[in-house]
Parts: structure tokens; sequence; C-alpha cells
């Protein structure tokens, strides 16, 4: 159980995010979609792409990503969200907003293969909702420039560091509003579509929860290549999002066998480039009729 917070003008938070580490606890979002089984938690994280001559401010729009499952059937999506300060700083406060799904149905863009489990929203509607609250959204975003291309997967070994950021099982540090770090490895080739799917797998524990998790590569220090060379100064991509798991104890398993081995599916991250696209087009529709 979480514990009380005290009432009051909100604090700053005790980890103003710096280091990169500590900028990716800021970059991912809480979700809790009611369904008519209940509330459902999943992982959405913030990604900033380039959209010159859409968005004149700075040229790029912020969207947020998470799996299409997660949002399925959705009476109503709660984000939590962190609240910035009036001097950009992030505040221990949490907010939360909603947003209903009649509405949701008309903002999610959809990855326009069906079998790739991917959707976005427009972070910025998720701002403006928050202002009409009252309160400003603090988010770090993560740039499209880490996203791995195929060559950088390829040269890949088949078994390196990953680092997954997310909620598993609805779980977070509620009073400060912080993520869980899961790291392990992948199990496949990154570079290989596995079973000819855009999809690779991590040696991590996956659960309900964490579908919609950033997965990175992350080497501090000195790390191995292909070609038997040993470097130094680490590595850092965004390899994929995460969507599908183990079931949790308990449930009649229905899946994929390789699940119940400590196992999780990763779409690979080369596929939000067509999500962004379709998105893109869509504003470009609204803004040009």
């Amino acid at each position: 159980m979480a514990k009380a917070r005290s009432d009051g003008e909100p604090k700053p938070h005790p980890l103003q995010p710096r280091d990169r580490l500590e900028q990716l606890l800021f970059s991912t979002i809480r979700l809790e979609a009611t369904i008519d089984e209940g509330v459902a938690s999943g992982t959405g994280f913030v990604l900033r792409v380039p959209a010159p001559g859409i968005f004149p401010a700075d040229q790029c729009c912020d969207l947020l990503v998470t799996n299409k499952h997660n949002i399925k059937d959705a009476r109503e999506i709660r984000f939590l969200v962190h609240e910035e300060l009036p001097d950009k700083r992030v505040s221990s406060r949490r907010t939360e907003v909603r947003l209903p799904g009649q509405t949701l149905d008309k903002m999610w863009t959809m990855h326009p293969d069906p079998s790739v489990d991917l959707c976005a929203l427009n972070f910025g509607s998720l701002r403006e909702q928050a202002e009409a609250q009252g309160t400003n959204v603090y988010a770090m975003t993560i740039p499209e420039s880490l996203i791995a291309t195929p060559e950088e997967m390829t040269d890949l070994l088949p078994v390196e560091t990953v680092l997954m950021i997310g909620y598993p099982d609805g779980l977070a540090d509620d009073v400060h509003n912080l993520p869980l770090y899961r790291r392990g490895t992948t199990a496949t080739p990154p570079g290989v579509d596995f079973d000819g799917h855009p999809t690779f797998y991590v040696d991590l524990p996956c659960f309900e929860g964490s579908s919609g998790s950033p997965v990175f590569l992350f080497d501090h220090g000195i790390y191995a290549t292909r070609d038997g060379a040993v470097r130094t100064g680490g590595r850092f991509m965004l390899l994929g999002v995460l969507f599908q798991g183990p079931p949790l104890q308990g449930e009649e398993y229905v899946g994929n066998p390789l699940q119940l081995l400590h196992l999780g599916e990763v779409v690979k991250a080369n596929q939000l480039f067509a999500l962004r696209d379709v998105f893109l087009q869509q504003v470009r529709r609204l803004v040009r009729p």
C-alpha cells in the first residue's frame, strides 16, 4: 500500500532527471483502462518525431505509444502522468488525465499492419486535457533518432543486454509515480524476424501491465561486437516495444508456450516509423483539407 502524502503545494521531485537513466524514469506513462472485466494496466512511452510543416512551433510532435490491446474495448482510460512545476521541474505529485473511450476511438492511430500491436495518441491532447484541469504535464521524450536501424539490429549479437521500463502488473512507486526497471538479455537474434514476423524475444520476466514498455539496448563501459572486437563507451538505442508476456500465476494459460519460459515478445522499434507515417498523414488531412 502506498504511503500517505501530505496535502499542500507540490514539492520538487527528489530525482530531477539529468542522467540518461533518470530521464528514462519520466518517459513512460501508466495506463489504466476500464473494461467490462474491471481495470487493465498497461505501459506507454512518449516518442518525439519530426513533423516539419505541421507543427511550426518546434517542427516535431510527441506521440504516446502503446499496444493496441491495451486500449481495446476501453470505456475510459486513465493516464497517470507527472506534474510540471512553474520552474519546469517535475513534481512528486501525480496527475491523472481521463479520456472516455468514445473520444479515444477517434484519437488513436493504429499501426497499418493489423498484426503489429502498436498504436499512438498525440501527447499534446493529454497536455491540453491536463491544462483544462489546471495542471501541466511533465514528460521526457524519447527521440526518434534512438530507434535502432535494421543495420544496427543486424550488427547485434544474439545475446545482448536489454533494459525494459514499465509497470508489471500495474506496479509502480505511487508516491513518486515512478516505473520499474527490468534488466535481461535478448533471447533470439534481434536482427532476425522471429518466425517471419518483425519481432524478437527477450529473456525477461514480462507480466501484464508491462505491455507497451520500451525495450532498450543498454551497455555501460565495455561491450563486444560481432566482429570479435571489444569496445568501450557504451551503447544505447531503442530496440522495440514489449507486447506479449506470460499470463499471471493462477490464470489458465493460452498462447505461445515460449512465454512460460521467462520470456517476452518484442515488436521491433523500426515498426514505429510506419505508425508515425500514418499519424502524420492523418494530421496533414486535418490541417490541410
